[in-house]
């Protein structure tokens, strides 16, 4: 038994091989908007976050850090994690003998 409101599921047609034949995948359209009763709570919750995060609500240092963290990311956008090094061969050579090498006693 299915209701009204119970969505379908679009019949996806595929070749012999198992591929999706053109035309028969439904279109995403990405992620869904939010909605406006959560769009309109966002200054709350920054403010609430600035008020943790300056000490006004007498919250413990871990979580007002956490609340600074938050609000960083969000003004500035979270930072690359990537790390790119470009060395030679010969300078990769020089850091691993480098690295080989024993210690010499004071």
């Amino acid at each position: 038994m299915t209701d009204e409101t119970t969505p379908t599921l679009p019949v996806v047609k595929r070749d012999e091989k198992g591929r999706l034949l053109a035309g028969s995948a439904p279109i995403s359209r990405g992620k869904p908007a939010l909605p406006d009763w959560f769009k309109s709570k966002a200054p709350e919750a920054l403010r609430y976050l600035l008020e943790v995060a300056c000490g006004e609500k007498g919250e413990c240092p871990k979580l007002r850090l956490q609340a600074a963290e938050r609000v960083v990311e969000r003004f500035y956008g979270k930072p690359d994690a990537s790390i790119e090094v470009t060395a030679t061969t010969n300078e990769a050579l020089e850091v691993l003998r480098a690295l080989a090498k024993p210690r010499e006693e004071p």
